[in-house]
């Protein structure tokens, strides 16, 4: 193959898509045709290229035979809306087969007006599963709702997701909370805590750094350059969290909410994470004992309208051979 074709095939396949693979672990050959591409991209693009070649090298997160002993039953949680519903049985089942972990309760979080709708869409699948859908009304109080509101305005429902998985954690008596955004699909086996409370982080190639100075703020002992955590699902140890908001002196969600309105830069479109990313850094500061760091392994994949049900699932199977999970973005 001419460096011509190296080239247009470059074009045709960001290199994320090939990295992100988990079959195998990339390496400087398959890294060469994309940095003499960063030649006619730039810096930027160059920049991106080496930190996902980096991080696409972690290890994929396996368990030894004593960790599958007796592993501890979680919660599963999703919040959703409408744009989402079309993929969400897909997440749900998904998430639950491929748990290694015994799931002991679902709960799906909505707006009140989307209710009946989002019943509906699980009716399939709901008393197999045991699915419970809520408002997300019943979570957090009208004052943190009204303080989320008139700060961030049209980025209010974005803000809104991330404080109701933490209340949902928070509460939970579950030793382990399994979120899955509504548009992520988990496609293979994994464990996601043992009896000793270990667990994996994944490790995304997503940084963005005003999550990272805003953290850095509220808890001088996180980083600013660091890697980054966004993988669109995260387990979550109710303990663990709580010792995290402890030591970064906030004594309760609303105290975070407070601090969060009060510093975050809201002329930025993205101004923070206080779910993934402040469990993450916090759970790597103080209980490093807990965490083992995994390749991500994921790709953003549009699930286009004319596949039907059992076309997707053989699209899934063929995906699953590839990577750890897909994200259907709606805006893909």
């Amino acid at each position: 193959m001419t460096f011509k074709d190296q080239i247009v095939k470059i074009k045709r396949r960001k290199y994320p898509e090939k990295f992100a693979e988990i079959t195998t672990k990339p390496h400087m050959l398959q890294l060469l045709p994309y940095l003499l591409y960063s030649i006619y991209k730039g810096t930027g693009y160059r920049k991106n290229l080496l930190r996902s070649f980096r991080i696409n090298r972690i290890p994929l997160y396996s368990t030894t035979s004593e960790q599958l002993v007796s592993p501890p039953v979680i919660e599963l949680i999703i919040n959703s809306e409408r744009k989402d519903f079309r993929n969400l049985s897909e997440v749900i089942t998904y998430a639950i087969t491929n748990s290694v972990n015994p799931v002991g309760k679902t709960t799906v979080a909505v707006p009140y007006s989307q209710l009946s709708e989002c019943r509906e869409v699980l009716s399939g699948i709901s008393n197999k599963y045991g699915i419970e859908v809520l408002s997300e009304d019943l979570f957090l109080t009208d004052s943190i709702r009204e303080k989320l509101r008139s700060t961030f305005g049209k980025r209010y429902g974005w803000a809104l997701q991330q404080f109701l998985t933490i209340d949902r954690v928070l509460k939970s008596d579950y030793k382990g909370v399994l979120q899955v955004n509504s548009d992520t699909i988990l496609l293979r086996p994994t464990q996601w805590l043992d009896s000793e409370g270990r667990q994996p982080i994944l490790v995304s190639t997503e940084y963005h750094r005003p999550y990272y100075v805003f953290l850095h703020n509220l808890n001088m002992e996180f980083p600013v350059l660091t890697d980054s955590h966004i993988t669109h699902h995260m387990l979550f140890q109710p303990q663990v969290f709580r010792d995290i908001l402890h030591k970064s002196n906030v004594k309760s969600l609303e105290k975070l909410v407070d601090f969060t309105v009060t510093n975050a830069q809201i002329y930025e479109n993205s101004p923070f994470c206080v779910e993934f990313e402040l469990y993450a850094l916090g759970a790597l500061r103080y209980f490093p004992e807990k965490i083992t760091l995994a390749k991500f392994g994921n790709i953003n994949h549009p699930r286009r309208p004319h596949v039907n049900s059992i076309e997707f699932q053989s699209e899934l199977q063929e995906l699953a051979k590839k990577y750890n999970s897909i994200s259907a973005h709606s805006y893909l």
